[in-house]
């Protein structure tokens, strides 16, 4: 019988016979691994195709997650059954696995496609692979792209001005800045003119000033606005590109019409990018603005130097010892014409020192040397017109005069006097003390050749001493030992000095609420003697109390028949100039107690003061001296209603 005829094997997808059949005759056989991947990717790519997940599949063939995902990467070898089992989950024929790459690669581009329509389908945001982005040729993506290229350019474009912009607006704020300052300056070394506008002087230290804080290419076209020449309010407010308007006094803000300040208005075109993108092609100028002045700050120290406007007026430092002068509603000023980088400048600092002042003023120069000097404000220096004496006596040379004319003019009604000239009762001796309130002393002339070379007043070792209101002349000083060339000395622990009542206890009623002590020396007794100079206080066993204010009104001398006419108001200590002993006639205030301690004017025009710290004044004090040292600390405050004459500094600032 016949053999009946096998069944024909159906054909595999393709031309000609499977890969698999090829293989299985040893024809082109592939090595285990490559078949392992190509199953792998197989396995992939129908699962794709039909919208399962992973975890769906790894469940239905009864792994874990893991395990399925190793198949799919090729990490993990499948045995027959299990493919089995994935091809029954998956729906395919086992042949399927092992199609030539060409046939599953079509297949594989067919899963790809079907999953991104199925996205499509259910609005689903997540993009699908690489390849069928790009394979994509409907060109939804590229056109959404062109239209938006534009958008997104020109915001790039408006962040890059905006950083141009931001940086141009900070470094013309601050050339606008330094223009402001340069030109108040100028006002300050009396460049400009009453009323304004802006002299040339003024302009132009602007201009170069703004220019140290522009690139080179700006600063070298930046000039100065011609509106600036005219006068208030038709000065400038708009300058155009690589312009500056410099306007005193300022034609805008609240600093407007005040010939104190200077306006400085800079414009700068600036680099676009974006406004150029959408059609505007206009210029885009960037404007900043400044404005700083000065303002006049009551002296409370003038220096004077020695001999007038020369030499140190202020010199602190070199002793190792940390000084603090804080004044701050007053100013330090300094007539001297001392040039800087000298130790022999107007004024000197060195070392460790602090101040901080309303302002400081010199006609000349300044040094500060050492880490640790610390001066608030800066000092202006070559300050002109140069500084005066506001209170300079009639025996001072004319030049340091307010328009050459004194001030104490004590010595044109015939002063110094001779004892022969003055009434018994007040030609006194030298005082060591008086007897406490009930036995004050008396005003009149102190001294003389009876004192035997020692100061005409001279209160220590625990006395207790009241001066009646009133004007005490003291003739000579001490000739010897550590209170050398002193007239005036309170000295010791204990020791108290304070003022009596007009009227009361003894004082005469001559309607007086304070004294005037005032050094001199009678020359006609003597032609050699010396005024000297007062001497308050010390340190460590060297603390007296001492309460002493001057006269609220000119004092006048009524005890006298001639009078001593041509005494201000507000004097308490007074070294006449023409008299004084300026080698060892110098002031000093150390450590002196009391609830107001020493208030009003303490003028010693020839000499010096030393402030050796803790020293208590009121607040209504000024001194003035040839100069002024400090080993210590010492606080000054100056109210605003204080009536004394003083000097004014002016202390420059940037206010918008």
């Amino acid at each position: 019988m016949p053999a009946s005829p096998q069944p024909k094997r159906p054909a595999a997808p393709g031309n000609g016979r499977s890969q698999l059949e090829k293989e299985a005759n040893g024809q082109s056989a592939l090595p285990a691994s490559v078949i392992d991947l190509r199953v792998a990717r197989r396995i992939r790519a129908r699962r794709l195709w039909s919208g399962m997940t992973l975890q769906t599949l790894a469940q239905g063939i009864g792994v874990a997650f893991q395990q399925a995902h190793k198949y799919e990467r090729g990490q993990s070898r499948i045995s027959a059954g299990r493919l089995f089992h994935v091809a029954k989950a998956l729906g395919a024929p086992i042949s399927y696995f092992f199609l030539p790459d060409e046939e599953a690669e079509a297949l594989e581009d067919d899963a790809v496609k079907h999953v991104a329509m199925n996205s499509e389908r259910q609005g689903s945001s997540r993009s699908t692979n690489k390849s069928g982005f790009l394979r994509d040729r409907r060109g939804a993506v590229a056109a959404l792209v062109a239209a938006t290229m534009t958008v997104l350019f020109g915001f790039a474009g408006l962040g890059v001005d905006v950083g141009i912009w931001y940086t141009l607006k900070r470094q013309s704020q601050s050339a606008a800045d330094n223009a402001a300052i340069s030109g108040a300056i100028e006002l300050v070394d009396g460049k400009g003119v009453s009323g304004g506008p802006a002299t040339t002087d003024v302009q132009n230290l602007a201009m170069y000033a703004a220019r140290n804080n522009l690139s080179a290419s700006a600063a070298s076209s930046l000039t100065v606005d011609s509106r600036s020449s005219q006068a208030y309010p038709n000065g400038c407010t708009a300058p155009a590109g690589n312009n500056i308007c410099v306007n005193n006094p300022p034609n805008l803000g609240v600093h407007a019409g005040d010939t104190n300040y200077v306006e400085a208005i800079l414009a700068q075109p600036a680099v676009s990018i974006f406004p150029g993108l959408v059609g505007y092609s206009d210029a885009i100028t960037i404007r900043t603005r400044a404005v700083a002045g000065y303002r006049d700050i009551p002296s409370c120290f003038v220096g004077l130097g020695n001999p007038y406007g020369t030499g140190n007026t202020l010199a602190i430092g070199g002793g190792g010892n940390n000084v603090d002068l804080n004044i701050p509603n007053c100013a330090f000023v300094s007539a001297s014409t001392n040039a800087t980088a000298t130790s022999n400048a107007s004024i000197y600092l060195n070392g460790g020192i602090t101040i901080n002042a309303g302002a400081i003023s010199t006609s000349g120069g300044y040094v500060i040397k050492g880490n640790s000097a610390s001066v608030t404000p800066p000092i202006v220096a070559n300050v002109s017109p140069q500084y005066k004496d506001p209170y300079c006596d009639a025996t001072e040379s004319a030049s340091a005069c307010p328009n050459g004319t004194a001030v104490i003019t004590l010595a044109s009604a015939g002063y110094p006097w001779s004892p022969t000239q003055l009434p018994p009762p007040l030609q006194r001796s030298c005082s060591t003390g008086g007897g406490g309130v009930t036995t004050p002393l008396q005003p009149g002339w102190y001294g003389g050749s009876v004192c035997a070379g020692t100061a005409p007043m001279n209160f220590s070792s625990g006395s207790n001493t009241y001066l009646c209101p009133g004007v005490y002349f003291l003739d000579g000083e001490q000739g010897n030992g550590t209170n050398k060339g002193a007239a005036f000395i309170v000295s010791d622990n204990g020791t108290t000095v304070n003022m009596g009542t007009a009227g009361a206890n003894g004082c005469p009623a001559n309607g007086l609420d304070g004294v005037t002590v005032i050094a001199t020396c009678n020359t006609v007794a003597s032609a050699n003697c010396k005024g000297g100079g007062f001497i308050i206080g010390g340190q460590g066993s060297n603390t007296p109390t001492v309460n002493l204010s001057p006269p609220s009104t000119s004092p006048g001398c009524s005890w006298l028949p001639q009078g001593c006419p041509g005494i201000p108001a507000k004097i308490l200590f007074h070294q006449v100039f023409g008299t004084a002993d300026t080698s060892n006639g110098n002031t000093s205030f150390g450590t002196i107690l009391g609830a107001s301690g020493l208030d009003g004017l303490i003028h010693v025009p020839a000499t010096t003061i030393t402030l050796k710290g803790g020293s208590t004044f009121g607040s209504c004090i000024e001194m003035i001296a040839a100069a002024f040292t400090l080993s210590g600390g010492a606080t000054l405050s100056r109210a605003s209603t204080c009536p004394l004459q003083s000097d004014k500094a002016k202390v420059i600032s940037l206010v918008e």
